[in-house]
């Protein structure tokens, strides 16, 4: 399994593949750049004893680093080979942060390299996100792997790296990758306009197991309690979410309501500000990054989930929100837009509501209808717990994506 970094909390998604695997009895190594700096992490890591699993690409100097670079390119490959390096550095660069990162970006490369010379020799690599996939696929033509590759597409991957590196960016993976996995239907025509081999591509949604999350059971409270969970990234909308609250609060004083935003990220400093100028400091609460079962206990104690999410300024968009999934598990009606995969996961008027993105006003409307029609909430959140029970489930899904897996190392047609 390739990722940029693990444990990430908020990439749940693939926490529940990796697990998914072990437990029908598969052999998964994580070959990752480097471990995300958080201070919580969730209990599946230590419960399979993942950290002894995790491969770090980047775990030398720099120094030896560039010497590994220096040798590699002077005596390993032929003129064909340090071609595909050249063409690869650009796409490399972009992976590694901060003043140095021309040094380090070719290094990156070999380094990858390396280490997937120390990983147990794979039957097949799983690559997230398209770029991971695209840097297996040269490793592989530069090194002689011989291992398939399947790579899993979520939203930024097709979307903003699309805008900022161009329509071609995965011409050379789509070549010579084996499996290409779109989270939804919206995305898997987006890669088929792209080039993508038709006979190649199938939907691979992301779901969750219910029974981690119970049925919600809704208490007569004194206030109503709005929640959302996602990082503090333009796309997820928290800035929306906040104004729409600000609105309905205003237009209903009397009425108690309270809205929680959990999670963390480079838009902190703005969110907390747009709270203080909205006069809301009591009534928005930013509890920080929290663990799946800090999470869960929230998720028990409100009465609708709220996910506006857009398209940032450089075109990044939601792939399959997974935050979604779980509240919709806990019977919550969902608040979310017509953007990406979601209304695949939210029927608007059945499940919940939908509203264009950035349309504040719609939303705020919205929030007031569920705040008046506590019999409309739980209708709404028996069907979006149907909706994860038969078509969203997890057991299922990860069922799906070993099958396919291992068809494809059988060199079985897929479906």
């Amino acid at each position: 399994m390739v990722v940029l970094e693990f444990p990430a909390l908020s990439e749940t998604f693939v926490l529940d593949q990796i697990t998914g695997l072990i437990d029908r009895g598969h052999d998964v190594s994580v070959l990752a750049l480097r471990p995300r700096n958080e201070n919580v992490t969730h209990a599946e890591v230590d419960r399979y004893a993942l950290k002894e699993r995790v491969y770090y690409a980047f775990n030398g100097s720099k120094i030896a680093v560039a010497r590994l670079l220096i040798q590699k390119l002077l005596t390993s490959f032929n003129k064909q080979s340090r071609n595909l390096v050249i063409d690869t550095l650009h796409m490399a660069l972009r992976r590694v942060f901060g003043k140095d990162r021309f040094l380090l970006g070719p290094a990156l490369f070999f380094v990858y390299g390396a280490r997937l010379c120390d990983v147990p020799y794979p039957d097949v690599a799983v690559c997230h996100f398209g770029p991971n996939g695209d840097l297996i696929a040269k490793l592989k033509s530069t090194f002689s792997f011989t291992f398939p590759i399947a790579t899993i597409f979520h939203g930024v991957d097709i979307s903003a790296h699309i805008r900022s590196d161009g329509l071609d960016i995965y011409d050379f993976l789509f070549k010579k990758g084996d499996l290409f996995l779109p989270v939804s239907d919206f995305f898997q025509r987006r890669l088929l306009e792209l080039g993508c081999p038709s006979d190649k591509i199938f939907v691979q949604r992301m779901g969750i197991d219910p029974k981690n999350f119970p049925r919600h059971v809704q208490h007569a409270t004194k206030e109503f309690v709005f929640l959302s969970v996602g990082r503090f990234v333009e796309k997820k909308g928290q800035l929306d979410a906040i104004r729409a609250f600000a609105i309905c609060h205003n237009k209903h004083p009397l009425v108690g309501m309270s809205f929680v935003i959990i999670g963390d990220g480079q838009l902190r400093s703005e969110i907390e500000q747009l709270i203080d100028d909205l006069g809301l400091n009591k009534l928005v609460h930013l509890p920080g990054a929290l663990s799946r079962k800090e999470i869960l206990q929230f998720l028990s104690d409100c009465n609708a989930f709220v996910l506006p999410s857009v398209t940032g300024a450089d075109g990044d968009m939601e792939g399959f929100p997974v935050s979604i999934l779980e509240a919709m598990a806990m019977e919550l009606p969902i608040l979310s837009t017509f953007h990406s995969g979601i209304p695949e996961i939210v029927e608007d008027g059945v499940n919940g509501f939908l509203v264009e993105e950035h349309d504040v006003d719609t939303l705020a409307d919205r929030m007031e209808i569920l705040i008046e029609n506590p019999d409309l909430c739980l209708r709404m959140g028996k069907e979006g717990r149907s909706k994860v029970l038969n078509v969203l489930n997890l057991d299922n899904w990860n069922t799906v994506l070993a099958t396919r897996l291992e068809r494809l190392v059988s060199k079985v047609d897929i479906v």
